[in-house]
């Protein structure tokens, strides 16, 4: 009988405590009426104190609000206090264009927990059974989730700083029918869960009665299954999080920069679950249509021959390997846009963190400066200046020192393995017609050698913080 499974059920899993005070919520439904009647023949063992809260979504108008007007009354004949609201969902859908269903059991479950905050309930109870759980991890199968999605439905969770437990996760939708029938219960029924527009209604009327036809256990086998793989997660998903401090990723202007060495590091079963937490963390909200086949993608990143490739994700995110790194960014890389004329002499910031100093130079160039990457001597006639700096652009040349030919900027890039998100706001500083003369911290250029000539040092620092 339902009675002793459930009984035996909360047991096990320490659902209910003596003293305990619940909110059930109930639409009107047979799973959520026959709850609310175990629930309430319960009280007296347990001492329990009893709240039902009803959500009218409002989406079959004058039949919604009986369902309402049934719970209401249902209570009162019960003597149990009711808490009911109406909540115009179709227009919340309007406003965030989420789907019918999310939309629903967000505004739900506000209410639920706004009922428990104002009167301290500590248990929320809802009526999920197994023939719910089968249908939730077989569609999170299908859908492609990965890691704790599969699971389906928890036992219990934390929720509004107390508990949301599910007794019924114990019995079937046919254990439950016939709770209702030999209680004499007339529950109400919503005829939409009858539609073969939803994806659960798709599963419940066709796929789970074949599975019952093959074991009449499935049921539970599907419950174990899911209890067994919320443990696995959760001690895999530890471990995850001990790789996932390990990374030492780095923040910076709407971007995560992830060493694609130390996450390659990472064994894969861990690896897919490190890739969850970085997406987690980026997603306030998490997309529906987030599934493997993401991560997927971002693990042949890490392996993906080519130096410079970008990935696109649901809702803007992206994912962009340069090198030796992974960048996680929403939409376009931030570029730092500048053109301005450098102080000579003096120090000219880039907005970038760097700045350039300049100064005459009339000491021998060859024996008394030392040259480097971020330090050089230029030396061009005066008709020349000022010295600019700026971004590139398309087409870019330069000719390297000692050479007589040209070189594309664009090549030098490539070759000095200039991440791609740094190549846009690289200072390139050029004479006043726009021919390069310097870039910074890569190259220097060969010098214009006439009678009036001059030298200017310039060097590439960065600033103090």
């Amino acid at each position: 009988m339902l009675e002793k499974q459930v009984s035996a059920f909360i047991k096990q899993k320490q659902l209910i405590e003596p003293g305990d005070s619940c909110l059930v919520g109930v639409s009107g439904g047979p799973d959520s009426i026959a709850l609310l009647a175990y629930m309430k023949e319960l009280m007296p063992s347990y001492g329990l104190t009893i709240m039902v809260a009803h959500v009218d979504h409002m989406f079959r108008g004058e039949e919604s609000y009986q369902d309402y007007r049934y719970v209401e009354e249902m209570c009162a004949k019960w003597n149990l206090p009711f808490k009911g609201t109406r909540i115009d969902v179709p227009e919340y859908i309007k406003h965030t264009g989420k789907n019918t269903q999310q939309a629903s059991r967000d505004c739900r479950y506000a209410y639920y927990k706004a009922i428990m905050k104002e009167y301290s309930v500590k248990k929320l109870v809802l009526a999920h059974h197994l023939d719910d759980q089968a249908e939730t991890v077989l569609m999170n199968l299908v859908r492609g989730s990965t890691g704790k999605s599969r699971m389906g439905i928890p036992v219990k969770r934390p929720f509004a700083g107390g508990l949301l437990i599910r007794p019924f996760l114990a019995v079937t939708r046919d254990e439950i029918m016939a709770y209702c029938e030999r209680m004499n219960l007339s529950p109400r029924f919503d005829p939409s869960n009858e539609k073969d527009l939803y994806t659960r209604n798709r599963f419940r009327k066709y796929i789970l009665p074949i599975i019952k036809q093959e074991n009449q256990q499935a049921m539970n086998h599907i419950q174990r299954f899911s209890e067994e793989l919320e443990q696995d997660e959760d001690y895999l998903h530890s471990l995850a999080e001990e790789r996932f401090e390990g990374l030492g990723i780095i923040q910076e202007e709407g971007k995560w920069i992830v060493e694609i060495a130390l996450l390659s590091a990472v064994p894969k079963p861990l690896q897919r679950r490190v890739i969850q937490l970085i997406l987690n963390y980026l997603y306030q909200v998490k997309p529906y249509v987030y599934s493997y086949v993401h991560i997927d993608s971002i693990q042949t990143l890490l392996v993906e021959s080519h130096p410079s490739i970008s990935l696109q994700l649901p809702h803007g995110l992206r994912v962009t390997k340069t090198y030796e790194r992974l960048l996680f960014h929403f939409g376009e890389l931030p570029v730092s846009i500048f053109s301005k004329e450098l102080y000579l002499p003096g120090c000219t910031e880039l907005g970038n963190g760097y700045a350039i100093e300049t100064a005459l130079w009339d000491g021998d160039v060859n024996r008394t400066f030392q040259e480097s990457a971020n330090a050089c001597i230029i030396t061009l006639s005066e008709d020349r200046l000022p010295l600019l700096v700026r971004n590139r652009c398309d087409g870019d040349r330069y000719q390297p020192k000692g050479f007589t030919g040209h070189k594309k900027l664009k090549k030098l890039f490539a070759e000095r393995k200039i991440p791609i998100h740094l190549r846009d706001s690289w200072p390139i500083v050029t004479d006043k017609n726009g021919v390069i003369v310097w870039i910074p911290g890569l190259q220097q250029v060969s010098a214009e050698y006439s009678p009036n000539a001059i030298n200017i040092m310039v060097k590439y620092i960065e600033l103090s913080s």
